[in-house]
Parts: structure tokens; C-alpha cells; sequence
């Protein structure tokens, strides 16, 4: 690397400083062998010189890995722009990291479960599962200032200081989760001593598809108020029409794509109730196909006259269909029993 003479200025006695000729390459930080230049001036004499490197590591990549629900521990796998000393790992209340998608309002990664250097530029950190729901794609990360004492320094001793690159986070793929189960299965319309309801009113459907909204933690509906951002969070504004707790649900928790029908038919065979799914694909537009839902399939006890069917026992059945951990289609076929009970209402 060349370094013109007549560019540089002194700053202390021995020391010089000035733009190098060829800047360093993105996210290099330091010299990868001796890290010296040559200097040559008017007369065309040049002369080997050291460069001090007053830069501190930074980040290359960040990655997210998920565990198995039953293991309870993610993953945070980091790379550095330059070599680390080895390090103690028993301070597991400061950060060795932030992540967000602001300065201002970044999360500094801390306390940790554990966590451990992998080879001299890279590090893992373990957390418990509560930040899947702090950290969401688009997210970036960067190494902790902590007020001057970052943990992470070269091998001169710098350290991480108030500026420091950001780099995406690269999410791995959940490892498959699906739960399907029945919700209220017993609905009894007018006990003892409590009003008997009546039919909804026409415009209430009969049965409504549901999901969780990441932001108020309420089940909107998935309708044309869904809103699903490019990191996968889905908001909406239309509540529920029915009265929970006057339906009979199916819950349904997925990190796949879902798509199916809802059949629900009385006790001599016949369909009262038929919904089809194929609306939820739209809470996995491209790029979130691995984003965790949690859908609520609900119905109300009438028929599509939207009048109420008679008292006795029903039965829900679930077809849905789903990409498994090895990408091919999957199905499931489920059916429950539910009690849909009419005390005291008129026939």
C-alpha cells in the first residue's frame, strides 16, 4: 500500500497521519500481516513505515438460530472484522451486542444464558427464547460501547467505541411447530339464571377466521384490515364480531403457511358450516414464510340462514394442509366433538 509524504501531517513526534491511497475493504478493520505501508516523497525515495492501527473490531454478520421448543434456548451466532483475545466468559450480565432496527431504541443483549468464543474472530451468544419476540427480521446488530468498556477488543487493545457497524441479522428457519387443538368445546346458551341470547344480527358471521395481533396481543380478524410488514408482524383493526365467549374455536399455532377447510356437520351427517382457509396465506407473504401465528377459527352455533341449530352434539372437522421440515406438503385431518347446549330457548 502507497502512502504520499506530501499528504500526511504530523501529529506527534514519530507520527504521522493522512488518508491511505486504497481505503481498507468494507468491514476490514485491520492488517491481516504486518500491517505497514510505503512512503515515498518528492524525490521518488520511498521507505517502508508502520501503520497504527487506532481502529477497533466491529461486527461482519449476525445470525439468529432457533431451538426446539422443549430446549428453550436460541442462538445468536457472531463474526469480527478482526482478531479477539481470548476472554472469560462468566460476566453474563453485560452485553456483548445490540440489536434493533434504531440506535435510539436498540436492545442491548443482556442477561445471557451463556456464551463463548468459537475461533479467534467469532462468538456465540445463547438467550432464552423471550427475545424470538424482541428481535424480528429486518432487525440489524452491532457490538456494545457499555460506556467505554466494551468486552470485545483487538489484539492492540481497542475497543469498541461509540459508532460501530450495523450488520443484518440473518434468521435460520424455526424448526417446525404445529398445534391444533379444540377451544370450548362445550357452549350452552341460557344456563340457570342467566338470559338466553339471541341470534346475531345478519351482518355477524357465522364463523370467523382469527389471529393474533403481535402488537396488542388481541385476535383480530383476517380480513382486508390485516396488515402483514415486511418483517412478518401482522396488526389489524377489526375485532372480532362474535362474542368469544359465545363460539366454539379451533386454535391453531403454525410457523408454516396454512391452508384448508373447516367442515362442521350436525349428528346425522349433515354440513351446517363450511369455511375455507385459504385467506390465512396471506399472513405469510414472501420472504416471512417461517413467522409464528396463532389463528382462531371460531363458530357461533347457527346454520348459513344464520339462525341457530338445534341443541345437541356436533362435530368440527379440520383439513389443513402445510409444508413440513422437509418442504413438501403435509396434511392433517382432525375432528372433534362439541356440545352446542339451548336451556330454556324457544324451539
Amino acid at each position: 500500500m502507497a502512502v504520499d509524504v506530501a499528504a500526511l501531517s504530523q501529529t506527534s513526534p514519530g507520527r504521522w497521519s493522512g488518508a491511505l491511497s486504497s481505503p481498507f475493504a468494507l468491514g476490514v478493520t485491520s492488517c491481516e500481516g504486518p500491517c505497514s505501508a510505503t512512503a515515498s516523497g518528492a524525490t521518488e525515495q520511498r521507505s517502508l513505515v508502520k501503520l497504527h492501527d487506532s481502529v477497533p473490531p466491529s461486527l461482519v454478520s449476525a445470525k439468529f438460530r432457533y431451538s426446539r421448543p422443549e430446549v428453550a434456548r436460541d442462538t445468536l451466532i457472531f463474526e469480527l472484522s478482526e482478531l479477539w483475545p481470548a476472554q472469560q466468559t462468566g460476566d453474563l450480565a453485560t452485553a456483548l451486542v445490540m440489536v434493533g432496527r434504531l440506535s435510539d431504541s436498540a436492545l442491548e443483549v443482556a442477561p445471557m444464558l451463556h456464551w463463548y468464543q468459537t475461533g479467534e474472530r467469532s462468538f456465540v451468544v445463547i438467550v432464552d427464547t423471550s427475545w424470538e419476540r424482541r428481535l424480528h427480521r429486518g432487525d440489524s446488530a452491532r457490538l456494545s460501547y457499555n460506556g467505554g468498556l466494551s468486552l470485545v477488543l483487538d489484539k492492540l487493545g481497542n475497543r469498541v467505541g461509540k459508532l460501530s457497524r450495523w450488520v443484518p441479522v440473518e434468521f435460520g428457519e424455526r424448526p417446525l411447530e404445529l398445534i391444533i387443538r379444540q377451544e370450548h368445546p362445550i357452549l350452552v346458551n341460557g344456563r340457570s339464571g342467566i338470559e338466553p341470547w339471541t341470534e346475531p344480527a345478519a351482518d355477524v358471521p357465522g364463523s370467523e377466521m382469527l389471529v393474533r395481533d403481535d402488537v396488542t396481543g388481541a385476535y383480530v380478524q383476517v380480513d382486508g384490515t390485516i396488515t402483514v410488514g415486511p418483517d412478518g408482524t401482522v396488526t389489524g383493526t377489526t375485532p372480532p364480531r362474535n362474542n368469544p365467549a359465545r363460539t366454539m374455536d379451533v386454535y391453531i399455532k403454525l410457523n408454516r403457511p396454512l391452508d384448508g377447510t373447516i367442515f362442521v356437520y350436525d349428528n346425522t351427517g349433515v354440513a351446517v358450516r363450511q369455511l375455507d382457509l385459504s385467506e390465512l396465506i396471506k399472513l405469510w407473504p414472501a420472504g416471512s414464510e417461517d413467522v409464528q401465528r396463532e389463528i382462531k377459527i371460531s363458530w357461533n352455533g347457527t346454520d348459513t340462514r344464520n339462525k341457530f341449530v338445534s341443541g345437541g352434539v356436533y362435530l368440527m372437522r379440520a383439513f389443513v394442509k402445510y409444508r413440513n421440515k422437509d418442504g413438501k406438503q403435509d396434511f392433517k385431518n382432525l375432528l372433534w366433538k362439541y356440545g352446542w347446549v339451548r336451556e330454556g330457548v324457544a324451539k
